[in-house]
């Protein structure tokens, strides 16, 4: 297919980029090694030189630029950009802390601007509430010398998903985040994993009685649990998610609403008119 202008249009195939993480990028100075060498404490001198005073607001400013740009391919090329920032702490201004963001709270802050907080569809927040261990009781024992944390996942913002939904995910030194516990878990804070006496068990299956300590040996020995845990989970967790039919009816009232303001809209000529009508007609056709 051409394009207005007779150019063909290409469609580039889905590609992910992980950036982890842009706000940790050591400018100009880590651009040529010989400076690094130079400087009396090697590369720990140039970060430092780098965050710090006048050169950390440009190297934000830079960032900024950068974000900017890195969109701009994405698009074009159909590019994921998957960004990992650490949540810092903002210096309070005459003593009362700053709020940068409303999925922020007061005195956190993002490096590198705030240009990735605007420029992003999707933002997600993991934010540790328990330790996973055996050393003290306030900890989640999931085993013998198995360690981590809990964290609560929460979307801060999602052009997707007009639900604030969150859910708790579980990470530890064995397998990061857990995808088995994690969902074992979720199904068990909610009060939806079905229990007999100090065991767990998978709607179906109470034969196959299960902990959140061996939960991976006995899924591994009766691999048709993992099918049976999915069809449970879809239907648990699919009230979380936004009903298509109802977005879709959504976009059509919007897109009549637009037509209609079009129409009424004594600024535009009757040529114009009709030219917009087809493209808004379009689009809901397209839906």
């Amino acid at each position: 297919m051409l394009d207005i202008y007779g150019k063909p249009i290409y469609e580039y195939p889905p590609t992910i980029l992980i950036c982890d993480s842009t706000s940790q990028l050591i400018l100009e100075d880590v651009d040529d090694p010989d400076k690094i060498g130079s400087k009396k404490d090697g590369l720990s001198a140039a970060y430092e030189a780098a965050i710090k005073g006048p050169a950390g607001a440009q190297r934000a400013k830079v960032i900024s630029a950068l974000y900017s740009q890195m969109v701009n391919y994405a698009k074009r090329y159909n590019i994921i950009i998957f960004s990992i920032n650490h949540i810092n702490k903002m210096p309070a201004m005459m003593g009362i802390p700053v709020k940068q963001f409303r999925g922020l709270r007061a005195g956190e802050t993002i490096g590198g601007g705030e240009r990735a907080i605007y420029l992003s569809s999707s933002m997600l927040r993991l934010d540790v509430i328990k330790s996973v261990g055996n050393k003290t009781a306030s900890q989640v024992n999931l085993g013998d010398d198995v360690s981590g944390h809990i964290a609560i996942a929460s979307w801060i913002k999602s052009k997707s998903n007009s639900k604030a939904n969150n859910c708790q995910l579980v990470f530890t030194d064995v397998n990061g985040y857990d995808q088995l516990l994690s969902s074992l878990w979720f199904a068990k804070e909610r009060g939806e994993l079905a229990k007999k006496g100090n065991y767990f068990y998978v709607n179906g299956y109470p034969q196959y009685p299960f902990t959140l300590k061996n939960c991976h040996e006995v899924f591994g020995d009766n691999p048709e649990l993992f099918s049976a845990l999915y069809l449970q989970l879809r239907d648990q967790c699919e009230p979380m998610l936004d009903n298509p039919d109802h977005a879709q009816k959504k976009n059509r009232q919007l897109m009549e609403q637009i037509r209609a303001d079009i129409h009424n809209d004594d600024d535009f000529s009757r040529g114009d008119k009709m030219d917009m009508d087809d493209i808004y007609s379009q689009m809901i056709n397209d839906d």
